[in-house]
């Protein structure tokens, strides 16, 4: 915050007694004042930082992270003294034992005073600053560096540049500073319209400096903006008026050493740190729990979710997908029964008192139904029953239209962030835009079988999985692991591909008849080192896709051993999301393109299982498993957090954390039930040994003759054969 200038007129020089001073003070009076021309020396031992409180204040505004010196002469009142009568009392020197801040602590007193200083200054408690220097006598810069600043507020450059040297800027950094230095010189005269002497530093300055030619032209074309404005636009810069001179002073702290000019916000910057630090060790960490830095943070297991609250029965067979309303006031669910359900969960914040029933239940499918997806004003469901997608009204169950395009079964369908409409992925290889009315817009013939496709949020990529048609030859003209024509096995194999449509060469054959050539390290899937086989080969057929959203085209076309079964991305838009079968999740750096953490525990061999983040911040890790229960990770490290059980029997299919209550997530599973999972609360019973109407029986097991009076058709449907990676009667059989 910016201090004004009669607030600043009021504050005192405050000087040593005589004999505290350990260098001569300038004592001299003017109307009974005194003033103080600088602090005294550091300690022994200190860095040279005396001189920094001078004739003039520093009031700093630290709005938008940028600190602004202001320039205040410093002026006592008539009268001097306090209130002005009297003289204030003198400051005397505390001297500590010892150079830490406490005689048990590694904390350096020096470091940590000039941190405080700093602190006091850039939320204008100037005098209390400048009191806590004149006590320590430990000031927060030299008077070298209090020179630098003011040359650098002030424009002058000529000064700025002979004083890099002083303020101990190695050769090596000389250049890189100069030319920030130049660089700002340079914009302020195209801005006061000095054109002439801008060019003579473009040519005589920066041009010497300059290593990117890129960079060069760039500042070179600036000379042609007609007028201050456009140059403000186009440089993106906002004049020497503005903050520019003050970022250049943070952009130049770059060079100079921390003990000589400490970084901006220095303990503010540690403070977040902690914070940080204290939030990654939370276990159970819940962004809604309060913080303080006068204690140690920590959740309770108790706020966090692990007991069903909700048990949502309506389906009469396996239940494969559930999605969240953006509002998440409503849960729809697919079912291998050939219906969609539209549940509304109550806003109720007490589970016991809240509503949670069926308000739409759609079954005009001719097929079973795997996907569900919201449209962005949540007013629309759509629907994906093998290659047919429908569209229904939420409010009213009606049926809208029906979205005609895919000929074999549709994986998912996505809604588009920027509201334009949808894209779909399906097992024909096509990727299908649609518009807001479900119209086709425009069809994306790939090579990909998509099994699953994820749009980042800031809508910038595609994210695909699924399996490449043997003989598909990838694009040699982007930088993603893809070169000439060879891809990059994430061990770091080279598996080049034939120009041929039925094999893979050179390193063995798709279908297993050539030789293998060796390769060494771990692969995608964590397994052992050693030559790749030719049936490792043909499993490498799946793929991680990435592609640019606007432009279509392939950034990277990612190998992978082990069966891939679904994708999400994080808030952020940085993190790929992948269930990879056997038995693990994976998270995928989609800049990089490496796994940057693995994810284990449950149990995935056979069939479809749908991971999500977690939490306000995507803090956790969820996924089912075929064990019949929920895995909760921490995602940061890695490590289980929970198992929670509570479906009877079968494979959990899908997971999905409720988006605005981000202490609520449900789970769906073969035992045709969705549980909504929350923290329990005081006296409350939970669901998770409710027992069902469905016999407990494994998935796949036969109804004897006394268990198949007691079910319905539709139960029974429940025990037979389940949707498979295949989509078809032979689970991961895809081909």
């Amino acid at each position: 915050m910016r201090v004004p200038d009669d607030q600043l007129q009021q504050q005192l020089n405050i000087p040593l007694p005589p004999s505290q001073s350990t260098s001569p003070m300038d004592n001299s009076s003017t109307n009974g004042s005194s003033n103080l021309g600088a602090t005294t020396p550091a300690p022994s031992g200190a860095a040279n930082i005396s001189g920094a409180i001078k004739d003039k204040g520093k009031a700093k505004d630290t709005s938008n992270g940028i600190t602004t010196v202001a320039h205040v002469k410093r002026v006592l009142p008539k009268g001097g003294g306090m209130g002005g009568t009297g003289t204030r009392p003198a400051v005397t020197r505390v001297n500590p034992p010892g150079t830490t801040i406490y005689p048990d602590s590694t904390i350096d007193r020096e470091e940590f005073i000039r941190l405080v200083v700093q602190s006091l200054r850039d939320i204008g408690y100037i005098e209390s600053a400048t009191t806590l220097e004149a006590e320590s006598g430990i000031s927060l810069e030299s008077s070298e560096v209090s020179q630098f600043r003011d040359a650098v507020m002030e424009g002058q450059w000529s000064r700025v540049i002979k004083m890099l040297p002083a303020l101990g800027v190695v050769d090596r950094d000389i250049s890189g500073a100069r030319f920030l230095i130049s660089q700002q010189h340079y914009l302020e005269l195209l801005e006061s319209k000095q054109i002439g002497k801008a060019l003579q530093v473009l040519r005589s300055e920066l041009t010497p400096l300059s290593v990117d030619s890129v960079k060069l032209h760039g500042l070179a074309s600036l000379m042609m903006c007609m007028d201050p404005n456009d140059l403000l636009s186009r440089a993106k810069w906002d004049g020497a008026k503005g903050t520019s001179r003050q970022r250049l002073l943070v952009d130049l702290q770059a060079f100079i050493p921390h003990n000589a000019m400490v970084p901006p916000r220095r303990l503010n910057t540690l403070l977040e740190q902690a914070r940080n630090y204290q939030k990654a060790a939370c276990t159970y960490h819940d962004p809604r729990a309060p913080f303080s830095f006068l204690s140690d943070h920590e959740c309770s297991r108790a706020q966090f979710p692990t007991v069903t609250t909700h048990l949502l029965m309506g389906h009469s067979d396996e239940v494969w997908n559930i999605a969240w309303s953006h509002d998440g006031r409503y849960l729809a669910s697919a079912s291998k029964d050939k219906s969609a359900i539209i549940w509304s969960i109550g806003p109720e914040t007490d589970p016991s008192i809240r509503d949670c029933k069926s308000i739409q239940q759609l079954r005009d499918h001719e097929y079973q139904v795997g996907i569900v997806a919201w449209s962005l004003d949540d007013k629309v469901l759509i629907t994906g029953a093998e290659q047919i997608l429908k569209m229904w009204n939420v409010e009213t169950g009606l049926f809208i239209r029906e979205m005609e395009g895919h000929t074999e079964g549709v994986s998912a369908i996505i809604p588009l962030p920027d509201g334009s409409g949808y894209v779909s992925g399906g097992m024909d290889h096509k990727i299908i835009f649609w518009d807001i009315e479900g119209k086709q817009k425009s069809i994306w013939p790939g090579q990909i079988r998509i099994l699953d496709l994820a749009v980042s949020p800031d809508g910038s990529k595609l994210v695909v999985v699924g399996v490449m048609d043997p003989g598909y030859e990838p694009q040699s003209n982007v930088g993603n692991g893809v070169v000439g024509a060879a891809a990059v096995r994430p061990s770091g194999l080279s598996i080049p591909y034939s120009s041929s449509s039925s094999s893979i060469s050179a390193t063995g054959s798709a279908s297993g008849g050539a030789s293998v050539g060796p390769g060494s390290g771990p692969s995608a899937n964590g397994s052992s080192n050693g030559p790749v086989s030719a049936a490792d080969l043909a499993i490498m057929r799946r793929r991680i896709a990435i592609y640019d959203l606007k432009t279509k085209e392939e950034i990277a076309m990612i190998p992978m051993l082990g069966e891939l079964t679904s994708v999400s991305i994080s808030a952020d838009s940085k993190y790929a999301l992948i269930n990879h079968s056997p038995d693990d999740v994976q998270l995928w750096d989609m800049e990089t393109r490496r796994m940057v953490r693995k994810y284990t525990g449950q149990r995935q061999e056979r069939h479809i299982i749908r991971s999500c983040f977690g939490g306000a911040d995507g803090d956790f890790i969820l996924s089912g498993s075929e064990d019949s229960k929920v895995y909760i990770w921490r995602r940061d490290t890695g490590s289980l957090m929970e198992v929670l059980s509570g479906h009877q029997h079968g494979i959990v299919n899908a997971v999905a954390w409720n988006p605005r209550e981000v202490g609520m997530f449900a789970s769906c599973s073969d035992d045709s039930t969705i549980r909504i999972w929350e923290a329990p609360t005081p006296g409350m019973e939970s669901l998770e040994s409710m027992p069902l109407d469905l016999p407990q029986l494994s998935a796949g097991s036969k109804l004897d003759a006394a268990a198949a009076s007691s079910v319905s058709d539709g139960q029974r449907r429940a025990q037979s054969s389940r949707w498979n990676l295949g989509l078809g009667s032979n689970p991961l059989s895809i081909s």
